[in-house]
């Protein structure tokens, strides 16, 4: 029987990694997959965005937050726990993915020794495969549910509603929220806009929907 644990905030005051930690980890619980081989990866993709412009202290506190959000285990629990060999592949295309960045190279079709997973965009940059979509590599495609893709932002608020004597129409709808990556929960709706004198505003947009890296 799963327990939940509460969310953590993914490094917002250092603005690092904002979907990071939605790579791997889905909700916390006893029956948590692959925690070591959460841990290994993220390590390896904490020392890898020193390639995109991250700071030792971006990467010192991105190392320690894996530590422990990485006792939600990896999202593809249904896959089972990881071989090591299939950890220990992942984490060298994650090395190889940083050496290509550290190249100069603009995008992952540029990378020579990165395969890609079937599907994804050659003209990702690296640093996308670092920080955001670490299941864009072949060899990493097993932390991913299947089907999962790149979460969006949040939805803006709606427009409010105009008065009058018989009363303005409500403000329509807020935006959809933003998807989440690999695991994290979709960000909040918009909140929709005031109505007018006598009518109500609009609703406020959906949640986010399920998994994304």
């Amino acid at each position: 029987m799963r327990w939940r644990c509460r969310d953590l905030a993914v490094l917002a005051v250092l603005g690092a990694f904002p979907a990071l930690a939605a790579s791997l980890v889905p909700g916390c619980g006893t029956d948590a997959v692959g925690v070591d081989a959460c841990r290994q990866i993220e390590e390896a993709r904490c020392q890898a965005a020193a390639a995109c412009g991250y700071s030792e202290a971006q990467v010192a506190t991105c190392q320690e937050f894996y530590r422990d959000q990485c006792l939600r285990g990896i999202q593809n629990a249904e896959g089972g726990e990881p071989q090591e060999s299939a950890v220990e592949a992942c984490v060298a295309a994650v090395g190889a993915v940083r050496a290509c960045a550290e190249g100069g190279a603009a995008t992952l079709g540029e990378c020579a020794d990165v395969a890609l997973a079937e599907g994804a965009d050659p003209g990702t940059p690296p640093c996308i495969a670092i920080t955001e979509a670490v299941q864009l590599l072949q060899a990493c495609t097993f932390v991913a549910t299947p089907g999962s893709g790149a979460g969006g932002g949040g939805g803006a608020g709606g427009t409010d509603g105009s008065g009058g004597s018989a009363g303005g129409a409500g403000g329509s709808g807020g935006g959809a929220g933003g998807g989440a990556t690999t695991t994290s929960a979709g960000g909040a709706g918009g909140a929709g806009g005031a109505g007018g004198a006598s009518n109500a505003g609009g609703a406020g947009g959906a949640g986010g929907s399920g998994a994304g890296s």
